[in-house]
């Protein structure tokens, strides 16, 4: 007898081969007009010309990993890339079933209806890899051995600084040298307080270069009398601190795309990945949230509620921001939705 969750792993590659030969491929010849990926030709374009990937590190986007995995895999060995970034995403998935107790093909449906899971298995992109690196660090949460959190932060290093930091607190987080182990409320109050600070402190400096595009963009909307509700929580961010902002810009950054809904009805094929792959996150990402509050399940003292707001801090402290970035919060959020029991709430696993 096949599993459920075994049959909905089949058919989701069965339509991801679907997809690919009918639309990936031709779409990364050039032979249709379609967008379904983010940077995946900057990353093309980077590694037939770049011969020194050390040129591209820099904080305000790393392009390092992506360009060094599609000069080992080949620029245009398209089919090549899919074959590893969908082994890489049955890899995490195989090790997210053994270690979670959770009502698996709940749990696979609700992973699989997002269509940055779906997108992120063909042209090179960062997503997948972060998934990988959530599955380490879930195996870490699970087990409790850091070999599982070394891996994960190898990994970060392909995707993003934020998830590499993210991944140190964590590991702080878990340490015995963490004296506010279980009081999870004043420990998360203090470190918003303590990132704001940072925050403040690396604005100009370490951060420098993200805030001086930021703010040229702030400027020229406000020459078109533009400026949106993001811009107006970045000023409370600035005048009163990061601890304020976090909450509304949070939201914003998470269900924000929902008011995009007329793109989806008539969509730019160009702009196809923008106005309806990630639009979708945002209605998804809502109803993750309406279901953990409507049945009670918010709390710090769920590790996974408690890690989901430590990713989101961290992810949210630039101005520049895309809501995959936020892709792994979905994850835990439906971690805590499809468990078959509360874990123990007093403390974590160790």
């Amino acid at each position: 007898m096949i599993k459920k969750s075994t049959f909905v792993i089949f058919v989701y590659i069965v339509l991801a081969f679907l997809f690919w030969y009918s639309i990936g491929l031709p779409v990364m010849r050039g032979e249709i007009d379609f967008k379904f990926y983010s940077d995946s030709k900057t990353y093309e374009w980077l590694a037939l010309s770049t011969h020194d990937v050390t040129s591209l590190i820099r904080v305000s986007g790393n392009q390092v990993g992506p360009v060094l995995i599609t000069k080992y895999v080949g620029p245009l060995n398209y089919t090549g890339m899919f074959i590893l970034q969908l082994l890489v995403f049955l890899v995490a998935i195989r090790m997210m079933l053994k270690d979670l107790d959770v009502r698996k093909s709940s749990f696979l449906i609700l992973l699989f209806i997002n269509p940055v899971t779906f997108s992120s298995l063909f042209a090179i992109n960062k997503e997948v890899f972060s998934f990988l690196t959530i599955a380490c660090t879930i195996r870490f949460i699970e087990r409790g051995k850091y070999k599982w959190m070394f891996y994960a932060l190898i990994l970060s290093l392909i995707v993003r600084w934020q998830l590499s930091l993210f991944l140190i607190v964590i590991m702080l987080t878990f340490s015995p040298i963490n004296f506010l182990y279980k009081r999870k409320w004043l420990y998360f109050v203090l470190f918003l307080i303590g990132i704001s600070a940072l925050l403040h402190i690396t604005r100009d400096t370490l951060l420098g270069d993200v805030f001086a595009v930021y703010e040229a963009n702030i400027l020229k909307n406000s020459a078109k009398g533009s400026t949106g509700l993001f811009d107006k929580i970045m000023i409370i961010q600035d005048k009163f601190g990061y601890i304020v902002a976090f909450v509304p810009k949070l939201l914003h950054l998470l269900i924000g795309m929902t008011t995009r809904i007329s793109h989806v009805f008539n969509p730019d094929p160009v702009e196809m990945y923008n106005d309806v792959v990630l639009y979708w996150m945002g209605p998804i990402n809502m109803f993750l949230l309406f279901t953990i509050f409507r049945k009670h399940l918010f709390t710090l003292k769920e590790p996974y509620i408690f890690i989901a707001l430590i990713y989101a801090c961290i992810f949210a402290i630039t101005p520049i921001y895309n809501i995959r970035y936020f892709y792994p919060v979905g994850i835990f959020l439906t971690i805590v939705i499809c468990k078959n029991r509360m874990l123990n709430t007093e403390s974590f696993k160790e």
